[in-house]
């Protein structure tokens, strides 16, 4: 050490002299050890940087008025179809825009039309999770209380897994097992997986039969179907499970043979089975004057259906191919039907149902029908 100087020391070390900051040395009388020990330096304290808030409308759910929504691959209806989110999942948001908004989902990334979602900038939190085991000894039953439309029956417990067939709103399913939010159930002969929050259980273990007796309210010769839309399933069996024999246009006008609380043996284009209650209006007479033999009143455009259109098992992605540049989206398998969309020549859709005039089809959230011939199948 040559010169101590406030701040800084001269000092000598392997011939060479310079200076060192004074605060990191330690000072030794004559005859002391030759090496010192050195005073620790105090480890710098790190201010700790503040977690940013997240931003805004990080988060959407899917809120369709029925349906699925279609994940495209560009900001445009005319862009390839990805995949199809199911109504009411909650998806991230990448960037919101006024008409279209890119999302991820199950993966994948795309763009979605920003109209039918709802931005929160959280996910809500998930239900919590049930008992899985149902009761011992009997059988749980649950009825599809969906807000409109029916219920997807998926092979896995995933939304993306293929659809074995859809069940009816209201119908009964029997519950074999619950897993946070899928429920593992039997229906049609089909055993699959829907979503928990689309079910309410039921009291006891068995749904509601005909019962043995007719009711008290008199002689109902007639019914009218008053379905809230579409067809109403006609039945082998007086229950939610049974085969579908035939589907009855909305506001026909059916004989009626028995009428129990709940069900109700009906009698349609040569075909005796049974029909929810809850679809029917009784009447006391035809309102035409028809007898017993049937008779159905006028169908609304509306509420045409196509006799040949089959529910598909797997649903498709079809091309929309019009001899001119655009196709109608209607609400019934006719073209006096009210007119729902227009959809460019080019543009995909999802096929559910198919027949040889027309098919029902799901496009940015609507379902409603198209011709048959003008899809790429």
């Amino acid at each position: 050490m040559l010169e101590i100087n406030g701040t800084w020391t001269k000092v000598t070390y392997k011939n060479e002299t310079g200076y060192v900051m004074s605060a990191f040395l330690q000072y030794l009388e004559d005859g002391a050890a030759t090496a010192p020990t050195t005073k620790p330096t105090a480890k710098p304290t790190t201010k700790p940087t503040a977690t940013p808030k997240p931003s805004a409308d990080k988060y959407a759910r899917v809120t369709t008025a029925s349906g699925s929504l279609n994940l495209r691959k560009k900001a445009s209806s005319s862009a390839a179809i990805i995949r199809t989110i199911p109504r009411n999942t909650v998806i991230e948001v990448l960037s919101k825009g006024s008409k279209w908004s890119k999302v991820i989902y199950k993966d994948d990334t795309g763009y979605v039309m920003s109209s039918f979602l709802t931005f929160m900038d959280a996910p809500e939190a998930a239900p919590p999770a049930e008992d899985n085991n149902t009761s011992s000894g009997t059988q749980q039953m649950a009825q599809v209380t969906t807000q409109k439309g029916s219920l997807n029956l998926r092979k896995r417990a995933s939304s993306s897994a293929t659809i074995l067939t859809t069940i009816p709103q209201y119908a009964y399913v029997q519950v074999i097992s619950k897993d946070g939010s899928w429920v593992k159930v039997t229906y049609g002969g089909y055993t699959g997986y829907v979503k928990k929050e689309f079910l309410t259980y039921v009291s006891g273990s068995v749904a509601p039969s005909v019962p043995s007796s007719p009711s008290d309210e008199g002689e109902t010769p007639w019914a009218r179907v008053t379905t809230e839309k579409g067809s109403l399933n006609l039945r082998a069996k007086a229950s939610s499970g049974a085969k579908i024999m035939d589907t009855i246009p909305r506001h026909a006008i059916i004989p009626v043979i028995e009428k129990g609380s709940v069900w109700t043996k009906v009698t349609y284009d040569g075909q005796t089975g049974y029909v929810k209650n809850s679809f029917l209006t009784f009447l006391k007479s035809h309102p035409n004057g028809g007898t017993s033999s049937g008779g159905t009143a006028t169908v609304k455009p509306n509420d045409m259906r196509d006799d040949t259109l089959i529910t598909l098992a797997e649903l498709k992605t079809a091309q929309v191919l019009p001899a001119g540049a655009s196709a109608k989206l209607y609400k019934g398998c006719s073209t006096s039907a009210d007119e729902m969309a227009t959809i460019l020549r080019g543009e995909y859709i999802v096929v559910s149902a198919q027949g040889e005039d027309w098919c029902r089809v799901e496009y940015e959230g609507m379902t409603g029908y198209l011709p048959t011939e003008i899809l790429g199948l």
